[in-house]
């Protein structure tokens, strides 16, 4: 099984990415290995083939096809032949107007006609050209253009609450509140109410990685968040910040991130 790595980057505040791999074999683009986060994902495929996995469907996209990953879906795609395709993370400001979030998700894979996914093609093609000239309220009602032509196709379902999707969002957002204090794999599994060694487990099967890991790596990316959002503190200070507890202990955890 590949591993998995949550993007902590994709879930920040109206976070929206935006691209287009006209060929996705030119720039060698796959995961390394499985991916999650809160914001959604939308994979359009206009040319060519790709495989995808998400949660426990698996298949190919072709010509008309379009992937939509669910907040903490694990998922991966990767070329298989002459692939195109756009690829948008969007965070929930973007989508909440479109969906239920309590009681619908979105179907994983809705299959639409020729002409829809050529006006589609158009539209993001245009848009992509003109995207770093749009506000929040142009991205966003770009968002619900794109989706009022995908209504009419089984874009909805009722949401799936896996626990182990669950128990995912839950221990995140514990360590997104409390990564600056000093926290161990066996306080976050005494406050979700597991052993440590039954917490250890239940944590490596569903991140795919160690508790530490997971914190040191979340840490790292505070470090790189704080630093964009207050430039008038000290590297110093925005390590303690990030929960590090000291200096030597970032530069450590940084070497052997890059290593």
């Amino acid at each position: 099984m590949k591993s998995i790595s949550y993007e902590r980057e994709a879930d920040a505040s109206k976070h929206f990415y935006f691209t287009n791999f006209p060929d996705m074999k030119a720039v060698n683009y796959v995961f390394k290995g499985f991916n999650l986060h809160r914001s959604v994902e939308m994979v359009i495929c206009y040319r060519g083939e790709i495989a995808y996995k998400c949660g426990d469907k698996e298949g190919t996209l072709h010509r008309g096809d379009i992937l939509i990953i669910n907040s903490f879906d694990y998922h991966f795609y990767e070329y298989v032949k002459n692939a195109s395709i756009f690829i948008l993370v969007l965070s929930n400001e973007y989508i909440n107007d479109v969906l239920d979030g309590k009681t619908m998700e979105f179907n994983n894979v809705i299959h639409v006609n020729p002409s829809t996914i050529e006006e589609i093609e158009q539209k993001l093609t245009y848009e992509f050209n003109h995207f770093d000239d749009l506000s929040f309220i142009g991205k966003k009602s770009f968002v619900l253009d794109l989706f009022s032509k995908l209504e009419k196709y089984d874009l909805f379902r009722p949401k799936e609450n896996t626990f182990d999707k669950e128990i995912c969002k839950d221990i995140i957002a514990y360590i997104e509140e409390h990564c600056r204090e000093r926290i161990t794999i066996e306080s976050v599994g005494l406050e979700f109410g597991y052993s440590k060694n039954y917490f250890s487990h239940m944590f490596n099967r569903i991140i795919g990685e160690n508790f530490n890991t997971f914190l040191n790596r979340y840490r790292l990316s505070k470090v790189d968040e704080l630093v964009k959002e207050n430039p008038q503190y000290s590297i110093e200070e925005i390590i303690y910040l990030a929960g590090f507890s000291s200096r030597e202990t970032y530069y450590r955890t940084l070497r052997k991130e890059n290593a």
